[in-house]
């Protein structure tokens, strides 16, 4: 063992008793280490290895820079555990391979390829089948995480009985019962499901919240957020970390994971002799707070004001959210086993959305859009502007729709920020700016608003945000911002009146379609290469609702024919800037067509 190491668990829980044992087993361990006894069968994802009387296994996926959850992985975890149990191994670390992935979650593709709720509740069970394996082990289970450990990575971290992490900036964690994580830059924790429209399927929304307090619990599973090494340990994520070591014989990296190996092999056999027993005594206000989420009034509250926290930020948009809430809820007042049972409903359920199937959508395209197939630019960009739907509401809000009202179209449909607000926040002179060029070079594809409207504004002085007053006031310290009556009665000078009451959702596609039928013009011009990139583009750089994928996510989901007829009917009521594309219309006239394949 090194000094590193001895230093380390000096500084660690380990008591002086543990130190003289390791330096007293230090050659035995040497020497084992040339005779040490190598699993039977040697298997494609997930292997093992006895040392000092520690089953190492090791996740170690080839042609792939992840570990992933898969099919095949978890048979090869199935056949491994099975030996290992009947073995005279007395304890288990679990590792991987790879210095900058523990296990960065369930495969992707396995879900996408199955079809049928049903057959995505099959595999949540048959994972949970495994990992109350590792739970009920009688032999001590230690992950030693180095790298991301998130979604399914970190279920099976908190299925372990010890956890340590490194403590690095690419080491992430998801759900273990007891970790071991190094400590580096490179390690986070997080349970990123709900990014994708899921929940943790796993366990992870039953033994999370055994683990850390139910607001963390609750504030890691709804954001997505990782955690990194030393904040989950304050935390009681994970039970000990280690630093990273320098350069050597070999990288830093290769030196950090064999370093960590022998840290998570001695705390296993530390546990499995009882000369270590894991305590987790946490702060007393947060022994308080457990104790009080057992009283129903204050586990409302909690759980009451977490639901407000997320309509406001989602306005009831994303279903996944609101179903964590509810499954973590179940197990708190039913029991594990109900909780258990709801999650896997849940997870089954929500990942037949179109919310998930679309967002998955939008992970395989940020993959793609991270392969920078031109080069580096010719010249760097100084300026960026982010207009989206700001100008295409600019028609609406001359037909007697004040500025909160526009906002509140455009956020229910699905934009981060409303029309209103983002035409302030980029700045009225520059929309005035960019609209009268796009109007004068697309002619009629720009037209239904006047551009008067913003040009009269910035005479006025009313330049937005920056300016303190746009269509709303800006004052230091206000946040429910007021209206600008002086900017409401420019809107009523060049007020149209519409040619006939529309609803919510008339006005929502108003905007929705004008939207998509660009989208569709960039790409029948060969502008876009593709339509994933479209889809990126336009939720990330334009604000498109992420639940719906993209532009062309969208049309393939609620269907080419009916944009189509919903750009007829407005071209009619209000003119030619309607008029849908060809494009547009070619797959309307033949359903079978796609932007995006479908499994």
């Amino acid at each position: 063992m090194s000094a590193k190491l001895l230093a380390l668990v000096s500084h660690s829980t380990a008591n002086r008793s543990m130190i003289s044992a390791l330096r007293a087993n230090r050659l035995s361990h040497l020497v084992y280490n040339h005779s040490r006894c190598l699993s039977t069968a040697r298997r494609t994802h997930v292997n093992y290895e006895v040392k000092d009387g520690i089953a190492v296994v090791r996740f170690d996926s080839p042609n792939s820079r992840v570990n992933s959850l898969s099919r095949e992985v978890m048979k090869d975890c199935e056949e491994v555990f099975n030996e290992i149990s009947s073995s005279g191994a007395v304890g288990v670390v679990l590792i991987s391979g790879k210095p900058e992935c523990f296990i960065a979650g369930a495969d992707i593709s396995m879900l996408e390829r199955a079809k049928s709720a049903q057959e995505i509740e099959d595999l949540s069970r048959s994972g949970h089948t495994f990992l109350n394996k590792l739970v009920s082990s009688p032999k001590p289970v230690v992950a030693a995480i180095m790298g991301s450990c998130l979604g399914g990575g970190l279920e099976v971290a908190l299925a372990s009985h010890y956890r340590i992490a490194v403590k690095d900036k690419k080491t992430n964690l998801g759900l273990p019962e007891v970790m071991i994580a190094v400590k580096d830059k490179k390690t986070n924790l997080g349970l990123p499901e709900v990014m994708l429209g899921l929940l943790p399927g796993g366990g992870g929304t039953q033994r999370l919240p055994q683990l850390i307090s139910v607001p963390n619990s609750l504030d890691m599973m709804l954001t997505g957020k990782m955690i990194k090494a030393d904040k989950a340990r304050k935390m009681g994520l994970v039970d000990q970390i280690v630093n990273p070591l320098g350069p050597g014989l070999t990288s830093p990296e290769e030196r950090t994971l064999e370093y960590l190996e022998e840290v998570a092999i001695f705390t296993a056999k530390q546990i499995a002799s009882g000369k270590l027993k894991v305590s987790r005594q946490r702060p007393l206000t947060e022994r308080l707070l457990r104790s009080a989420i057992g009283i129903q009034f204050i586990r409302d509250k909690i759980f009451d004001k977490a639901r407000g926290q997320v309509m406001k930020m989602t306005s009831g948009l994303y279903p996944a959210p609101l179903k964590i809430i509810e499954v973590v809820k179940t197990g708190l007042e039913k029991g594990q086993p109900a909780g258990t049972e709801a999650e896997i409903k849940g997870f089954a359920e929500l990942s037949q959305t179109t919310h998930s199937k679309a967002l998955i959508g939008l992970f395989h395209g940020q993959t793609l859009c991270k392969k920078n197939k031109f080069g580096k630019p010719a010249k760097e960009p100084k300026t960026l502007a982010v207009l989206g739907a700001g100008l295409m509401g600019a028609g609406i809000a001359q037909e007697g729709v004040t500025p909160k009202e526009l906002d509140k179209i455009t956020r229910t449909w699905g934009f981060p920020v409303g029309a209103a607000t983002l035409v302030d926040e980029v700045g009225i002179d520059v929309a005035a700016h960019v609209a009268e060029d796009l109007g004068r070079i697309f002619s009629e594809r720009f037209a239904g608003a006047n551009m008067e409207v913003l040009k009269e504004m910035v005479a006025t002085g009313f330049t937005g945000r920056k300016g303190g007053k746009g269509f709303y006031i800006y004052e230091a310290g206000v946040k429910d911002r007021k209206v600008n009556d002086k900017a409401l009665e420019i809107l009523n000078k060049y007020h149209i009146s519409p040619k006939h009451k529309c609803t919510l959702e008339e006005h929502q596609m108003r905007l929705g379609v004008r939207f998509v039928n660009e989208a569709a013009l960039c790409l029948q011009e060969g502008i876009l290469a593709n339509p994933l990139e479209g889809d990126i583009g336009a939720v990330f750089g334009l604000g498109f609702p992420p639940f719906l994928g993209g532009p062309f996510r969208y049309v393939d989901t609620y269907g080419a024919n009916k944009v189509v007829d919903w750009m007829k009917k407005f071209a009619d009521d209000y003119g030619p800037q309607f008029k849908p594309c060809q494009l547009l219309i070619d797959h309307s006239n033949d359903t079978s067509k796609k932007f995006h394949k479908t499994n």
